[in-house]
């Protein structure tokens, strides 16, 4: 084989190469592919772009790590470093390889659908704006595996780092939303809110989702952010491989993978999002037997975790203060969140937000089958003739809200309080233990129809009265 040395990014011959000695691979995908065409798509015209789209995301992430094998072996790194092409071109042309099979596969098949079959179902632009978002998405992908891929100094830890780097936003998110649901009363968790939101842009798999969804979601606009968050990946993960394969020492193959950014960031992140959920369970009054038993499970997987990572079984003392110090301090923060309704978080909501306000009310009366129910919508612009039921309903979300802290809380009866913007809902709050008595719902009914509906045994069926009648009737 013939080397041209003058070759500053791809290497022509060692492209050639990859292609005669990958036949199998190229040959397993590409009958993937083209069965792909045979599958019947009824149910939607974009289908076979999302279906393609994720066959390429599969390869762009097993690809890298079978061409980039070589770098965790001492005897093969030794050979592929030494042929006579520079590290730089070896790195450009398997990446190029990767993307040319990963891109093409899905550029054939879904010309061929789309001009056998959806040509009038999805306009030239939707499907032009689609090819270049799933090349955007491939490269990112293939980028960003050889990159975590190569974080590591042996094969085993290079598959961890890469399941770990790729689970890590969702674990976070994850907990994150538990830890909302057992700190935060009336507040609704949504994955659109500015937290989780940035989170979950950490993933490149995320941010592809965003990025598909968006083409053919005519209610959503066209993700640009995500886009944007996707070079960005592709621009770090070149310049971490620069680093972590131009300029990698090669004694490091076969190797404990001890680097900073390896073994010791992952284990220790992953430590601190599981004992924050469990500390603040813990806080929160939860059963103190549950969570020292999953105290001592996570202890076990940490344990196991360093054994992996140091490949020797050996209890440090270092690793039991750190994860000790880790426990105590989250369980600190924890409890100074409890005690404060979450630094505040569930004592505050924006009343006047937009321009309706909704409450919404639901409660079983002392009779079987019987429920009182209501919705009163006002008006932010007229919000001072509703002032009198206003200042009930408000009274009803603070106690509930300090008796979800205070231990006392019930179940049963809800209130559901929202704003909307051009009949759209801009935030959510719901809350139960909300025990409206005879008096208040008698003032609410002056603002809105206040529903009792009660079931009738003789006739087998739900009956409603207005609550006036109902008490009537009582």
């Amino acid at each position: 084989m013939k080397w041209k040395a003058g070759d500053t990014h791809m290497n022509k011959q060692w492209f050639k190469y990859l292609f005669k000695t990958k036949k199998t691979s190229i040959i397993f995908f590409g009958l993937i592919y083209f069965f792909m065409l045979f599958i019947n798509y009824t149910d939607s015209y974009y289908s076979p772009l999302i279906f393609g789209a994720t066959l390429s995301i599969i390869i762009s992430i097993i690809l890298p790590i079978m061409m980039l094998r070589f770098v965790h072996n001492r005897n093969s790194s030794d050979v592929y470093l030494s042929m006579p092409i520079s590290r730089r071109q070896l790195l450009v042309t398997n990446l190029v390889f990767v993307n040319v099979l990963s891109i093409g596969f899905y550029y054939i098949t879904n010309f061929i659908l789309y001009f056998m079959d959806y040509h009038n179902d999805i306009s030239g632009q939707e499907f032009i704006i689609c090819l270049l978002s799933a090349a955007l998405i491939f490269i990112t992908i293939s980028l960003y595996t050889s990159f975590l891929y190569l974080r590591a100094n042996n094969e085993l830890d290079g598959l961890v780092m890469i399941v770990a780097y790729y689970a890590l936003p969702f674990v976070a998110v994850f907990v994150l939303a538990n830890i909302y649901d057992i700190l935060v009363v009336g507040y609704q968790f949504n994955i659109d809110d500015t937290i989780i939101n940035w989170i979950l842009h950490c993933s490149p798999l995320y941010l592809s989702y965003r990025v598909m969804g968006s083409i053919f979601n005519t209610y959503d606009r066209f993700a640009y952010l995500s886009v944007i968050c996707l070079i960005l990946f592709s621009l770090y993960s070149m310049v971490g491989l620069k680093f972590l394969f131009i300029n990698r020492k090669s004694e490091r193959s076969n190797q404990i993978s001890n680097e900073w950014y390896g073994y010791p960031l992952v284990i220790n992140l992953y430590l601190v999002i599981c004992l924050s959920l469990i500390s603040v369970y813990l806080a929160s009054d939860g059963e103190f037997v549950s969570c020292a038993l999953l105290l001592i499970i996570l202890l076990f997987v940490y344990i196991i975790a360093q054994f992996v990572y140091r490949r020797r079984i050996k209890i440090e003392v270092k690793s039991i203060l750190i994860f000790v110090g880790t426990f105590f301090i989250t369980f600190l923060i924890g409890t100074m969140a409890w005690k404060t309704h979450c630094f505040g978080i569930s004592d505050h909501w924006n009343l006047y937000e937009g321009d309706t306000l909704t409450y919404i009310y639901q409660d079983y009366l002392t009779e079987y089958g019987t429920d009182v129910a209501f919705e009163l919508v006002i008006p932010v612009d007229k919000k001072d003739k509703y002032e009198e039921a206003i200042k009930i309903l408000e009274k009803n979300r603070v106690q509930a809200v300090n008796d979800f802290y205070s231990g006392n809380h019930t179940y049963g009866s809800s209130l559901q309080i929202f704003n909307s913007l051009n009949k759209k809902r801009i935030n959510n709050y719901n809350y139960s233990g909300v025990n409206l008595d005879e008096s208040e719902l008698k003032t609410i009914e002056k603002y809105t129809k206040v529903i009792v509906s009660t079931y009738d045994y003789d006739n087998g069926k739900y009956e409603s009265f207005d609550y006036s009648e109902y008490l009537k009737n009582k």
